[in-house]
């Protein structure tokens, strides 16, 4: 076998392949279109000359465009050089330096990925022979910016070596698998990492599955496992930490009583029965958690367990690409053990208890670093770092780390002294060592001090700041303490005992405070105003932790958006004391989450009245001219159209002057909803209108609801002022509209509108007289690549230019019609 007889393209052409499920609306590629978008990669890269065994480095957030452009560097024979998209510029130049790489392939704005996944203007011409075993298929880079990056070279015959067992294993159980197709995955690992890649592009494309991304949020994957009917969720340590808080602490999960032995069918219908409400808001159809990149604490596979869920994990590195065992959902699950060793590899115990490696699953070693490979592959075996044993069945257990190497909970590899590096520069500072330390279920950056004569040792909390700074999010420094000797101990040789550190730091450390205390603290005031000013210091998963503490705890509905920049506490508390607007807040609560106005019987009666009472009464009172509909000429629904807004009239005129019945249909206009409740829903019935929050503070709602609406098909029709015209002119932008572009990923079609003020300004309870309405359709706007900020001044300039909203005069090339 090789590795493209694991992709199902040709196979499934029709089915789903990935789901990209944003706040917004969900994006979803068929396994046709994600062979189409690959082979338009393909033929680009050749195009640019890109030939066998140059390199590419993919760094950006999983998506489609991230798999198409792996699948097509693996068929052409391109080493692909993922790296982690939180990692920073610096990091990824040095990477480029290292491998050579002729290209990045990146989120960053200005990045020409995009252009690759458009259609190019020649097929691919594909190698004529599969690639051989030992061919380098990717380098895996998994240390920080300061010290020398190692750079983990995985070949064709690595990933194969972890492949073939289970797609043998899995054909026994086939059979079973039919009555659950497609199975759906929630991916929640970086695709940069190996094991988010043999989960993420391989496993659901040997099961013909689709593979669905969402944010780390735990209530968006919950949703998001319910809404795609997920069976399994794929996530590191700290991800199923967040979600286990989140669902103990809605249904007040407590542990069960203690049992009478029953069969195991008896206690998982037993289970699924106690906790059934937790199985309906994760949907019926999940079932298992596969978790990865870390060492799960037992608490968690416990609390899952208990709930009747399977928790399938493994043990490996990124030099064993990735796996060396992995627990067997259908054999039986041994609590507190990682699994049997996967088959052709050889595992055995050296006598000090490190667990060595040998076998085709191995790396062949470090990309242009001999030295780093020698250290590591001693004897013909990969010494692994880790202590373990095997019980009598061969399950091994994890015992603890023998190398220094810290993996976070988030699954990250943190040198210490890459970090040991910086905190040394500081003048204060005359000895440090980094350790891994155990909080609650996560492992931590703890950072042992030694100061200077001369330095206070209330400066060390300043110290880890100014270091924190500098540092990847991952490397962060979350516990510190001063070592109570006037040395740190050390070997013959110079070299740090980090073990015997790692023992006597349990009574003299002190740590920065957890997502839980910060919210205690800012809730209750207590949080001093030194502190305030202070770096959050916290990782990916650390911030959407707080933001969940902070809405569950305060009761509070935060923008997400601004939350996304905060910096500081004093950022945060901010955000609190906005979103606690009593009349803010109570709008939010009775937010119309409309669903109603798409019923079939009240889309028969919208209809309707169009046709035999909306437009039939409005031309006793306007006439609408249209220029500019050779504009939608070829587009299909959904668009994202945005207007001035003048009047009452706007959304009725606008909806007249569309070009067919199929675009009247599927226009979704948006409105305040500080109103009437009576007028809001009349105008819901009549022209299918949704509410937007009055305030920034409900943005997340209008972003859901909006994204829903896009999923059936429907184009948003918004008005970027928020707010009629109270003179005719153009109003301010409100920087909302630059939000829901963002995320809309929908082209842009600019209404240009006048006229409309004269019949009925907005402080008149009818209209005034009868007159003329002219409407421009304008040219659709790609604003991809583009920050909110920018989009909504962009958009701003395009009306201003135009006359204040305007429409262009009709010209030679344009059409023209009066409805």
């Amino acid at each position: 076998m090789v590795l493209r007889d694991f992709l199902s393209f040709d196979r499934h052409s029709k089915r789903v392949a990935v789901i990209e499920q944003s706040p917004f609306r969900a994006r979803k590629y068929t396994y046709a279109e994600m062979e189409q978008g690959l082979s338009n990669v393909a033929a680009s890269f050749q195009e640019h000359a890109l030939q066998e065994g140059d390199k590419v480095i993919l760094w950006g957030d999983n998506s489609a465009r991230w798999m198409m452009t792996f699948y097509a560097c693996l068929l052409l024979k391109i080493v692909v050089v993922p790296i982690d998209a939180s990692f920073s510029r610096d990091y990824v130049e040095k990477i480029r330096k290292i491998t050579n790489a002729k290209l990045v392939c990146s989120d960053e704005e200005g990045s020409d990925w995009n252009a690759w996944l458009k259609e190019a203007g020649k097929s691919p011409a594909w190698p004529a022979s599969d690639p051989h075993k030992d061919t380098l298929l990717e380098i895996i880079f998994t240390s920080g910016t300061t010290g020398e990056p190692k750079g983990v070279m995985i070949t064709h015959g690595n990933l194969l070596a972890n492949l073939v067992p289970i797609h043998e294993e899995y054909q026994k159980y086939k059979k079973f698998a039919a009555p659950f197709s497609p199975l759906r995955f929630v991916h929640l690992i970086p695709l940069s990492h190996l094991f988010g890649q043999v989960m993420g592009l391989f496993i659901p494309q040997m099961l013909a599955g689709t593979l669905v991304f969402t944010s780390a949020a735990a209530s968006q994957i919950v949703q998001t496992a319910k809404t795609h009917r997920v069976s399994v969720i794929v996530c590191v340590p700290q991800e199923l930490s967040l979600l286990r808080k989140y669902v103990a602490k809605k249904y007040e999960v407590k542990p069960m009583s203690s049992e009478k032995k029953r069969s195991p069918v008896v206690t998982i219908l037993t289970r699924w029965w106690k906790y059934r409400k937790v199985h309906q808001e994760f949907g019926w159809k999940f079932w298992a958690f596969v978790v990865g990149g870390a060492t799960l604490p037992m608490e968690e596979e416990k609390f899952w367990s208990e709930l009747g869920y399977a928790v399938i994990q493994g043990y490996g590195l990124t030099e064993t690409a990735p796996s060396i065992t992995i627990t067997h959902p259908f054999k039986g699950i041994k609590p507190g053990f990682v699994g049997k060793k996967l088959p052709g590899l050889e595992v055995r115990i050296a006598e000090d208890g490190e667990i060595l490696v040998r076998g085709p699953h191995v790396s062949p070693g470090y990309f242009h670093n001999e030295s780093a490979t020698q250290e590591v592959y001693r004897d013909g075996w990969l010494h692994t770092g880790d202590l373990g044993q095997f019980d009598s069945e061969g399950n091994l257990q994890l015992l603890g780390r023998k190398k220094e190497v810290i993996v976070t909970s988030e699954g990250l590899n943190v040198y210490p002294q890459d970090v040991e590096d910086v905190l040394n520069e500081d003048p204060r500072v005359a000895e440090s060592a980094v350790v891994s330390k155990e909080i609650g279920s996560r492992s931590v950056v703890h950072a042992v001090f030694i100061l200077k004569d001369n330095a206070a040792p209330d400066a060390i909390e300043e110290i880890v700041s100014q270091a924190n700074a500098r540092l990847e999010g991952f490397q962060r420094i979350q516990s510190f303490s001063l070592w109570p000797d006037s040395e740190l101990p050390r070997t013959s040789t110079g070299k740090l005992k980090r073990l015997a550190i790692a023992s006597g730091i349990v009574s003299s450390s002190r740590q920065q405070e957890s997502p839980e205390d910060l919210v205690r603290q800012l809730l209750s005031g207590v949080a001093g105003e030194k502190r305030l000013d202070q770096d959050l210091g916290l990782s990916s998963l650390d911030r959407v932790e707080l933001l969940m503490e902070l809405e569950s705890s305060g009761n509070t509905e935060i923008d997400e958006v601004a939350f996304a920049s905060a910096k500081t506490l004093r950022d945060v508390s901010a955000l609190i004391e906005k979103s606690s607007a009593g009349e803010t807040l109570t709008l939010l609560r009775s937010y119309p989450y409309w669903r109603w106005t798409r019923w079939f019987p009240i889309r028969l009666v919208r209809y309707l009245s169009w046709y035999t009472l909306v437009f039939p009464v409005m031309p006793l009172r306007m006439t609408v001219q249209v220029t500019g509909l050779e504009n939608l000429t070829g587009l299909k629904p959904p668009l994202f159209f945005v207007s001035n807004h003048q009047s009452i009239l706007d959304a009725p005129a606008i909806l007249k002057a569309l070009p067919s019945f199929r675009w009247r249909t599927s226009l979704a206009p948006a409105m305040g909803f500080r109103k009437a409740w009576i007028d809001l829903y009349a105008a819901g019935l009549f022209f299918n209108i949704y509410p937007l929050p009055p305030t920034s503070v409900g943005l997340r709602k209008a972003i859901e609801l909006t994204g829903e609406l896009v999923d059936k098909g429907y184009s948003p029709l918004v008005f970027p002022e928020g707010e009629r015209t109270p003179d005719g002119r153009l109003r301010p932008f409100r920087h909302g509209i630059g939000v829901l572009v963002n995320y809309s990923k929908l082209p842009v079609v600019p209404v240009f509108l006048c006229g409309a003020y004269e019949i009925w300004p907005i402080h008149s309870r009818g209209p005034k007289k009868k007159g003329i309405i002219r409407i421009h359709f304008g040219k659709p706007v790609d604003f991809s690549g583009k920050t909110p900020a920018e989009i909504t001044t962009e958009l701003e300039a395009l009306y201003k230019q135009s006359s204040a909203g305007v429409p262009p005069a009709n010209s030679a090339d344009e059409t023209s019609a009066q409805l």
